[in-house]
């Protein structure tokens, strides 16, 4: 959206000189005035529609049709940083490290996953009482449907039903470890956003065909009270419904990147049923002769091979640990989020939304806990050490300076003056 309305302002700024009667450019000189000004006022109407459009899109009592859409385009109305491509595309930088295991898939996969999410997630909030108000099953159904639907757009299922059957079952349940973690959602972290965003759209999904009464969060599962969630979105400084699109995009994602994950690991197994490199196939019914594509056709090219692919995996692990009990643990200090979201373009984005972590904190065990009493001396030494530091140069700067300097300077003096002509010893 952002780049079209720089097109539009480009091509009226190139317009505009010929209406205040200056030179234009040697490509504009065949059209006549009547042309420019139309051109004119069609940039100018096209920039106004793209602002106004945008405006719908993100303004404070957008609907979840408004918030869907404005995920679907990236337009979450909050700047990101742009996720560096590494080794494993052929864009990429040797130096960078992976992520996400959503970044192993190449561009038409990922966007076709991620699309798949989206819908996915759309139509079950919309009929959300069939999972009886339940949240987790709501994320396992998502993954489950969008999962399976994703490679049944990609020809994956064809000869190799059993793995696209472990990719599915899988998909539900890392998307059910990865979003909700331990079952208990505290105020303040992820989780608690999660459920407060999608009740959120729920029930203003259900608001329109007058079913709000229905949708009754399980407080065995996700302990969190519908009136909760527009509490929870007070914390940000931002409209809710820029905060409903740039957290609905980092639901998407993580639930795209479990769906990756089971996808990636099926993909090595070597002992589901299914040829790892496709072929060809009689079908016993029509007798037509169908192509069966290779199970990772919708991974990068550099990670075809299995010691690339074992590589990137390995990587993400890493990360994904560290992620976990040691950037997340320094957020919570530090009272924000790290949320994935998609621009404009398209481009993988990391965001950062601030929101009080501090019950969070309070909850942190084992690992996580020795991580965070590390930060917490760090923060009392390091300054006192630094100090010391600092003081200790200062000292060593005086000593070299002043005493150790001026005593070899009169040494220097002395000896200089002893070997002079005046006292130079005479030899007959």
């Amino acid at each position: 959206m952002r780049n079209s309305v720089g097109v539009f302002m480009d091509r009226a700024s190139k317009a505009l000189p010929i209406l205040l009667g200056k030179d234009a450019p040697d490509t504009e000189l065949s059209l006549t005035m009547d042309e420019e000004l139309e051109r004119a006022e069609e940039s100018v109407a096209d920039v106004q529609l793209a602002q106004a459009q945008a405006a719908s899109l993100l303004k404070p009592d957008a609907g979840r049709d408004d918030i869907f859409h404005a995920a679907r385009q990236g337009l979450a109305g909050v700047s990101g940083k742009i996720a560096p491509i590494g080794w494993w595309d052929s864009r990429g930088q040797e130096d960078a490290s992976p992520e996400l295991e959503l970044q192993a898939l190449n561009d038409g996969s990922r966007a076709q996953l991620v699309s798949a999410v989206m819908l996915a997630l759309k139509e079950t909030l919309e009929n959300i009482e069939e999972n009886n108000g339940s949240l987790r099953e709501v994320i396992q159904t998502v993954a489950k449907v969008s999962a399976n639907d994703w490679m049944g757009s990609l020809s994956l299922d064809v000869g190799s039903q059993d793995r696209c059957a472990r990719v599915v079952q899988a998909a539900g349940d890392i998307a059910d470890e990865k979003i909700w973690q331990n079952g208990q959602i505290l105020e303040g972290s992820k989780a608690a956003l999660y459920a407060s965003v999608l009740m959120y759209l729920a029930k203003n999904s259900m608001i329109a065909s007058e079913k709000a009464e229905i949708i009754v969060a399980d407080e065995k599962e996700i302990n969190v009270r519908n009136h909760d969630g527009e509490t929870v979105l007070e914390f940000f400084n931002s409209p809710m419904a820029s905060v409903c699109v740039t957290v609905l995009q980092d639901i998407v994602l993580n639930i795209a990147d479990s769906v990756a994950g089971a996808y990636v690991t099926c993909a090595r197994e070597a002992t589901a049923k299914g040829a790892v490199n496709g072929g060809v196939v009689l079908e016993e019914e029509t007798g037509a002769i169908v192509r069966i594509p290779p199970f990772r056709d919708a991974l990068n090219v550099r990670l075809k091979s299995t010691r690339s692919l074992e590589k990137f995996r390995n990587e993400t692990s890493i990360r994904s640990w560290l992620e976990k009990n040691y950037y997340d643990v320094l957020a919570m200090y530090e009272d924000w989020h790290k949320l994935w979201g998609v621009n404009e373009n398209g481009e993988l984005v990391t965001r950062k939304i601030h929101v009080c972590r501090q019950p969070e904190l309070q909850e942190v065990k084992g690992l996580r806990l020795a991580v965070s009493m590390v930060i917490e001396v760090a923060d009392v030494c390091l300054p006192i050490a630094k100090s010391a530091l600092n003081n200790c140069s200062r000292v060593a700067s005086w000593l070299l300076v002043t005493l150790i300097g001026r005593s070899l300077g009169l040494v220097y003096r002395g000896i200089k003056e002893s070997m002079g002509s005046n006292n130079r010893i005479k030899f007959t």
